[in-house]
């Protein structure tokens, strides 16, 4: 009866693994199929895309019925206006990703290791201002542009986004589990506050630091609103805005998947940094 149960029992469980990874499975192959629709539409022929997806109805066809190069040259050699939108994201982007991400480093930084009064209220106060959605800040910023003189320029977008609270919420959080022991050797060592910032709390902090930097491309890769509003020239605008626009064209899979590929790429580099992050944040029994 014992060796029955145990086979039960071995049965069972083996039961419920292939369960759950069919269950994980399913979700990969839906969360992956965009982009591998992406992939296989944009070899089509310019000719293959208007025949199928820009005709009354659409016939949902996944591979090409011959391979073709034509939207990749067409995107990169034919059409300058996707290069120069595809040149104003990471101009902005980036832009953003390093001036956020080391304000976000220094300021956490600063509020960890230095103790001065009202730590902690302003730290709530940076909680709060990166919780109000950006919708509600549009006015106001708007109003500071214009009295800056700074509409229509990268600035107006860039300069807010370097200055926000986002960053600076996580990176304070998880500076919490930082070895402050370090600091205090170099210290002794006879290193400066700034060696200290550089040399010690940085290589510590890199991996948190690449997790919050992904996360701050990310949302500023996908930015919308700002751009619009501040950026009235077309040639000035991101790919994030200019891709609506370009939904009529041939090449739109091209645009689409090259569009995808940086966030991706960035994602594939910081997935540990990521999961280490969610670790850290869950509670420990």
């Amino acid at each position: 009866m014992k060796h029955v149960r145990k086979v039960r029992t071995r049965r069972g469980g083996m039961i419920r693994s292939l369960i759950r990874y069919v269950f994980i499975a399913g979700i990969a192959a839906i969360c992956l199929f965009p982009l591998l629709f992406l992939f296989c539409t944009s070899f089509m022929s310019r000719q293959d895309v208007t025949t199928y997806y820009h005709g009354g109805v659409i016939q949902l066809k996944l591979f090409p019925d011959m391979a073709s190069l034509s939207q990749y040259y067409q995107a990169f050699f034919g059409d300058s206006q996707f290069l120069r939108a595809l040149g104003n994201s990471f101009l902005i982007v980036g832009a953003i990703t390093v001036g956020q991400t080391a304000i976000a480093f220094i300021t956490a930084f600063a509020m960890e290791v230095y103790p001065f009064r009202g730590r902690n209220i302003l730290f709530s106060v940076y909680v709060i201002l990166a919780l109000i959605p950006y919708q509600v800040m549009e006015a106001p910023q708007a109003i500071l542009a214009n009295q800056l003189h700074m509409n229509g320029t990268y600035g107006a977008v860039i300069l807010p986004q370097v200055f926000s609270a986002f960053g600076i919420c996580l990176l304070r959080m998880f500076m919490r589990y930082m070895p402050k022991d370090t600091l205090e050797a170099a210290r002794l060592d006879g290193c400066g506050e700034f060696d200290v910032l550089l040399r010690v709390a940085l290589p510590q902090s890199l991996p948190m630091i690449s997790a919050v930097a992904f996360l701050i491309f990310l949302d500023a890769w996908n930015m919308v609103e700002a751009p619009l509003i501040f950026l009235s020239e077309v040639d000035k605008q991101p790919l994030s805005v200019r891709l609506p626009a370009m939904e009529s064209l041939p090449s739109i899979f091209c645009y689409s998947l090259v569009f995808l590929l940086p966030p991706v790429v960035f994602f594939m580099k910081c997935s540990d940094h990521l999961r280490n992050m969610v670790s850290m944040a869950m509670p420990k029994s």
